[in-house]
C-alpha cells in the first residue's frame, strides 16, 4: 500500500498513491538476515559509501597493497630474483624515508620489522652481491638494510613436508623454511619474498597438481593475512606460451588465480647479458579501475663513479634517451617492424615503444603502416638522431 497524494491535472482533483520509501521495505528484510552475516558484510548505503571513501593502502604504490600475493612470473634468468631482491632492499629503506621502485614508492616497513627473503635457487655470493648492488643504487645506508633484511640462499633444505601443520614444533627442530613461516605468523616480518616456487615448494612435497596448488595458495594467504605483510613469489612462465598474460604463468590455473597480483617479466639480451627487463601487471585485485602499468628497467654502473643506477625504459645499454633508441633500431632495421618488435629491439616497454612511434609519427619521422612501422630515412641524420 501507499500513501495518499493529491495534485491537480487539468483543473480536476486526482488522487494517487504514492509508494512507501525504499528504506520501510529494506526494514522488513534486515530481520531475515543472520546477524552474523550483517556483522561481516556491507549490507546498507552507508556503509558502501564510508568504504568507497576510504583510500586503498599501498606496499608498493599501484601495484602491490598490504596482505596481497603477488606472482612474479619469468622465464629463467629473465629478473626474477633480481626484481625481488630490490623491492626488499626498497622495503628496508628508513620509514619516513621512502624510496621508488619503478617509478611506484614502496613503503617501509616498520622499525621493528624485517624483510625476509627466501632464494632457493641463488647462493650465498650471487645474493648478497644483488641485494648490495640495490643497497647502492637506493643510496641506502648497508648497516641499517642489513640489520633489517634476512636472506636465506640456496643449501638451507627443509626437513618438514607440505602436510605439516605445527610449523613451530618444525622451526624447533632445525627447518629453516618452518622457521620462515613460523616468523611470518608472529607479526614481525614486513616484505615475505619467497624465489623459487617450484625449488621451494618442490622441496616441501607440493606437487604441480591442482589440489597441492589450491592448498599452497591458502597457505600463502594465511600467511600474509596474518603477518600483516605483502609476499612476492616467483614463478616460471611457460616455454610454448602462445600469449604473454596470466595464462603464461606456469600452472597458471591454480596459480594466477590464487594471487592478488600478476606481474610478467621479459628481459632483453645482447650477447648472452641482460639489458634490461620489462614488468608487466597482468592482475591487480586492488585496483578500482583499469589502470595497467608496464616499465622496463635495469642496473646500470657508471665507468668513472663505479656508481650502480636504476635506469628506466631503455636508457640501459649505452645512454643514449629511449627515443633515440627507437629511431636508431627503425634505421638500422631496412624494414617494417611492429611495435612489439620494436620494443625487443629498443629495450623498452611495449607502452612506451607505442607512444613514442606515435610521436615520431606526428613529427614525420616514421611512417606508420597500419601495424607496422617504417623509416623516412632522409629525415635522419647520419647518427639516426633527432
Amino acid at each position: 500500500m501507499g500513501t495518499p497524494s493529491r495534485r491537480h491535472s487539468r483543473g480536476a482533483l486526482v488522487i494517487a498513491l504514492v509508494p512507501e520509501p525504499p528504506a520501510q521495505a529494506e526494514a522488513t528484510l534486515r530481520p531475515a538476515l543472520h546477524p552474523v552475516l550483517l556483522a561481516n558484510a556491507i549490507a546498507n548505503a552507508k556503509q558502501a559509501r564510508e568504504v568507497s571513501r576510504r583510500e586503498v593502502r599501498w606496499f608498493w604504490a599501484g601495484i602491490l597493497a598490504p596482505t596481497c600475493v603477488a606472482e612474479i612470473a619469468g622465464e629463467s634468468g629473465g629478473g626474477k630474483s633480481t626484481c625481488v631482491f630490490t623491492l626488499s632492499v626498497a622495503a628496508c629503506a628508513p620509514p619516513g624515508a621512502p624510496v621508488s621502485f619503478l617509478g611506484r614508492e614502496v613503503t617501509p616497513i616498520e622499525e621493528g620489522k624485517f624483510a625476509i627473503v627466501v632464494a632457493a635457487e641463488n647462493g650465498d655470493v650471487s645474493a648478497v652481491a644483488q641485494v648490495e648492488r640495490a643497497i647502492a643504487a637506493f643510496g641506502l645506508d648497508r648497516e641499517y638494510v642489513w640489520s633489517r633484511l634476512v636472506l636465506v640462499t640456496r643449501g638451507a633444505d627443509p626437513s618438514a613436508s607440505a602436510s605439516s601443520v605445527d610449523w613451530k614444533q618444525a622451526a624447533d627442530d632445525g627447518d629453516v623454511f618452518a622457521a620462515v613461516f613460523e616468523t611470518l605468523y608472529s607479526g614481525i616480518v614486513g616484505f615475505l619474498g619467497l624465489d623459487t616456487r617450484a625449488a621451494l615448494f618442490g622441496a616441501l612435497g607440493y606437487d604441480a597438481n591442482g589440489e597441492e596448488q589450491s592448498d599452497l595458495s591458502k597457505l600463502l594467504r594465511r600467511g600474509s593475512e596474518r603477518g600483516g605483510c605483502p609476499i612476492a613469489l616467483t614463478s616460471h612462465t611457460r616455454k610454448n606460451a602462445t600469449a604473454y598474460d596470466v595464462t603464461a604463468v606456469s600452472g597458471s590455473a591454480q596459480r594466477a588465480a590464487g594471487a592478488d597480483v600478476v606481474l610478467l617479466l621479459q628481459a632483453s639480451r645482447e650477447k648472452g647479458r641482460v639489458l634490461s627487463t620489462q614488468i608487466t601487471m597482468a592482475k591487480n585485485r586492488d585496483l578500482v579501475d583499469d589502470a595497467g602499468f608496464a616499465c622496463s628497467y635495469g642496473f646500470r654502473r657508471d665507468s668513472e663513479t663505479q656508481r650502480w643506477t636504476i635506469v628506466l625504459d631503455g636508457e640501459v645499454a649505452d645512454g643514449r634517451s629511449p627515443k633515440e633508441r627507437v629511431l636508431a633500431v627503425l634505421r638500422d632495421s631496412g624494414a617494417a617492424m611492429t611495435v612489439r618488435e620494436v620494443r625487443e629491439a629498443a629495450h623498452v616497454s611495449y607502452a612506451t615503444a607505442k607512444k613514442l612511434l606515435g610521436e615520431l609519427d606526428r613529427a614525420k619521422r616514421v611512417l606508420c603502416l597500419g601495424s607496422t612501422w617504417e623509416f623516412l630515412p632522409d629525415l635522419f641524420d647520419e647518427e639516426g638522431k633527432q
